[in-house]
């Protein structure tokens, strides 16, 4: 974990695919179809054809991964998302990965982190940034929140998807915002990691606060801890959320 972030540590994980027309990475948001549960993609059982061939493609290139579990034990009909089996994908990439006898070396050793989030004096916070910008007004929650909690921990991260800005213009963006959020008080810390080792880190996590966008909906779903949104979250209002979802939580926009 670090309180200040340079160029350096920013690191794009995903994998360049040649057969990735859309090009976008791992952004298991998307390929776990998380706009649907916003009503603006379907269901039927993905938002088309090309998205579920897509979600495909990814889960078989990412072995381990969360998703490559998700695609794995995937009925061929079901509808995405399958909100148990994300729950699943997640628990069985955290197995995979923590088993003493896997000689992976891309194994991640979560348990420290995992003992950190899991202390109630602790909350972990996603920050959706890089390819837009983050809201003045959600800073302003993060430094809130950073007086009620004795550590804060950010999560957040850039995807190799240039549809709506170039990587460098990405990094440029998320190192300067990051640092700002750093700032905010000296109990804020980032954690830089991949998408996956985010998601176990929410499941894991005792307090949670999202922002917006299909990560932050992922984190919705894997959570067993208090659950706090803003009103950029936007999930809580729709009917598919709700009925597929519906977890409890607490709106910092209307305290």
């Amino acid at each position: 974990m670090l309180r200040k972030i340079s160029y350096d540590d920013v690191i794009i994980y995903d994998i360049p695919l040649e057969k990735d027309i859309r090009a976008a990475g791992y952004n298991i948001g998307d390929c776990l179809n998380m706009p649907s549960l916003l009503n603006i993609w379907e269901q039927n059982p993905h938002a088309d054809n090309y998205a579920l061939e897509r979600m495909n493609l990814i889960g078989e290139s990412y072995k381990n991964s969360v998703l490559w579990y998700y695609c794995k034990n995937r009925k061929e009909n079901d509808i995405v998302p399958d909100i148990k089996l994300i729950k699943e994908s997640v628990l069985n990439f955290i197995n995979n990965n923590n088993n003493d006898n896997n000689n992976n070396n891309d194994n991640v050793d979560y348990i420290s982190y995992i003992n950190i989030v899991k202390d109630p004096r602790c909350i972990c916070v996603h920050v959706r940034n890089g390819d837009c910008d983050t809201e003045h007004e959600y800073k302003n929650y993060i430094k809130f929140i950073s007086h009620h909690f004795d550590k804060v921990i950010i999560l957040s991260g850039i995807h190799i998807d240039e549809h709506f800005k170039k990587n460098q213009d990405k990094i440029n963006n998320f190192v300067k915002t990051m640092n700002e959020i750093l700032e905010l008080n000296n109990n804020i810390y980032i954690y830089l990691e991949k998408a996956d080792v985010h998601l176990t880190i929410m499941m894991h996590a005792s307090n949670l606060l999202l922002h917006k966008g299909g990560f932050s909906c992922l984190g919705s779903i894997v959570s067993t801890g208090n659950l706090f949104i803003t009103n950029n979250f936007k999930y809580n209002n729709s009917i598919r959320w709700i009925e597929q979802v519906n977890k409890q939580y607490t709106n910092l926009s209307i305290l």
